[in-house]
């Protein structure tokens, strides 16, 4: 995958044993998560992103993406509907709805 989020989490442990800056780790795992994001953008070949659910009611994280991502990807942040989990849904309804728009159908 993209994230091996066992790997992950295995290095923050190793790292936290080794007494490593809590403030530190906290910035590389939210790069790592940055950077998964902008791995599965350029392998889909997408301009725009779309962010929602409770994890990007984090205003760092938020942040972070709009230095690193902004000027190659037309980044969407919910603004009209909540915030929180429940527009999982609405992206998987999109992303669905690519996947139907780009399908080849052989006669």
């Amino acid at each position: 995958g993209v994230l091996e989020s066992t790997a992950l989490l295995a290095q923050i442990r190793d790292a936290v044993a080794l007494g490593e800056d809590p403030e530190w780790l906290a910035f590389q795992f939210h790069l790592a998560l940055v950077k998964g994001i902008e791995l599965v953008a350029a392998r889909e070949q997408v301009e725009e992103i779309g962010f929602s659910g409770g994890v990007f009611q984090n205003t760092f994280l938020i942040d972070l993406i709009e230095v690193l991502l902004g000027d190659r990807y037309r980044l969407l942040f919910h603004e009209h509907l909540s915030p929180n989990d429940e527009n999982i849904a609405l992206g998987q309804l999109v992303f669905a709805a690519r996947e139907i728009k780009t399908e080849t159908v052989l006669v």
